[in-house]
C-alpha cells in the first residue's frame, strides 16, 4: 500500500505544474520553452549597429516586447551592447546581447528605443 501511495506521489508531482520533480536539465528545458512561448515567429530583415561605426546585416527570427532573436550570415563578434533596427519600419532598439550561439543572438531590448535610424553618436 505505501509503494502505490509513492507511485501515485511520484506521478502526481511529474504531472503538475511546478517542474519541481523534474531533474535540473528537463528544468531548464521547460524553463527555456516557457521563455520562448510568447515569442512570435518573424522572419524580417534587419541591422545590427555595433558602435564601433559598423553594422551586420541579420534576419530577425522571432520577437516579443522585451528582445528578438537573430541571426547574422557569417561569424561575427558582436559587443554586448548593440542597436537592433528593422528595415521596413526603421524602428530601433537598443538591445543588450544575453546569448550567443554560433551565427544566431539573443537580445533584450533595453530601456530607451528610438523610432528613426540611430546615429552611432547616441548612446548605447
Amino acid at each position: 500500500m505505501a509503494n502505490d501511495k509513492n507511485n501515485f506521489d511520484q506521478r502526481l508531482k511529474l504531472i503538475s505544474d511546478e517542474p519541481s520533480g523534474l531533474s535540473p536539465e528537463s528544468r531548464a528545458k521547460c524553463n527555456e520553452r516557457k521563455r520562448w512561448e510568447d515569442r512570435e515567429p518573424v522572419f524580417k530583415p534587419a541591422k545590427v549597429f555595433t558602435g564601433r561605426g559598423a553594422s551586420v546585416r541579420c534576419v530577425v527570427l522571432d520577437v516579443n516586447a522585451k528582445g528578438a532573436r537573430v541571426a547574422l550570415d557569417g561569424n561575427f563578434d558582436l559587443p554586448d551592447i548593440v542597436v537592433l533596427r528593422f528595415d521596413q519600419t526603421k524602428v530601433s532598439h537598443s538591445a543588450r546581447v544575453v546569448w550567443r550561439d554560433r551565427n544566431e543572438y539573443g537580445l533584450s531590448y533595453r530601456m530607451m528605443s528610438w523610432q528613426r535610424a540611430p546615429s552611432m553618436t547616441q548612446p548605447f
